[in-house]
């Protein structure tokens, strides 16, 4: 069963049959729903369970935003397992943007019950989930998206429309003339870099094409915190386009004329 048989599941289908009769003019301000949430399904999640098509039209309404703040709280009280945890993290996106958008605060105890309840269920506070898919877990072997795309993940439709909607982003914003030019050098320097990695022998760090004498695979560490001060104990890098050293400790592909003491 999908949903838990309870009043909670009742009144949330009785809103969404009830927006459904609602005519709903251009001036309104509505928001897309999926009655059944998107990462319920396989095609959107990877953790998914659920076969089809989630944008099918017979499973999205359109709301008011109040409805949807109010259907993304009853999702986290029909639901439970796996889906309860997602109902929850989708309705603390919800919160923030209708916060965003309208400056409603939700009620303070409901906002504290929500937060501990997902901290009871958070998987980052799990010894037993940190321990097969933690950072120690993760050490040493290599990530299950390195050199792969979108479109290895997700399937090329899907990848084509996160494709669009990051173009769409970025479509009418204004970027000044210095933002220009720096996006204009930082493809440069990825030219130049392209095919070289770093080396380092326990003192300094350089990007080369080949790993020169002394030296092992691996940036190394270029700083580190000393102290309770916070204070940073820099490490010398070598820059790839001039090999001048600097000790700033941000050299990357894209980066040298901001770490470069000769601004090659």
């Amino acid at each position: 069963m999908l949903f838990i048989d309870n009043k909670y599941t009742r009144t949330y289908f009785d809103i969404i049959e009830t927006a459904k009769k609602i005519q709903w003019i251009e001036s309104d301000y509505t928001e897309k729903h999926h009655i059944i949430p998107k990462s319920y399904f396989k095609k959107y999640s990877k953790s998914g369970w659920i076969d089809g098509n989630p944008d099918d039209i017979n499973n999205i309404v359109v709301l008011s935003a109040r409805q949807h703040y109010i259907c993304h709280l009853l999702l986290t009280k029909m639901t439970e397992g796996l889906a309860l945890k997602k109902s929850l993290f989708a309705l603390t996106r919800i919160v923030r943007r209708y916060h965003k958008h309208f400056g409603e605060k939700i009620n303070s105890r409901l906002y504290s019950v929500l937060k501990e309840q997902w901290e009871q269920i958070n998987p980052f506070n799990d010894p037993t989930w940190q321990k097969e898919f933690g950072g120690a877990a993760r050490k040493g072997k290599i990530p299950p998206n390195k050199g792969k795309s979108n479109k290895d993940f997700y399937g090329e439709e899907r990848a084509k429309e996160i494709s669009q909607t990051a173009s769409k982003s970025q479509k009418g914003k204004i970027k000044s003339k210095s933002h220009r030019k720096n996006i204009s050098e930082t493809r440069i320097n990825q030219e130049i870099a392209k095919g070289s990695t770093w080396f380092n022998n326990g003192i300094i760090s350089i990007m080369s094409y080949e790993c020169p004498v002394g030296f092992v695979k691996g940036r190394g560490t270029t700083y580190k915190n000393v102290g309770s001060t916070g204070k940073k104990l820099s490490f010398p890098c070598t820059c790839i386009k001039c090999r001048e050293i600097t000790t700033s400790g941000s050299i990357s592909r894209g980066n040298h004329d901001h770490c470069c003491p000769l601004n090659c």
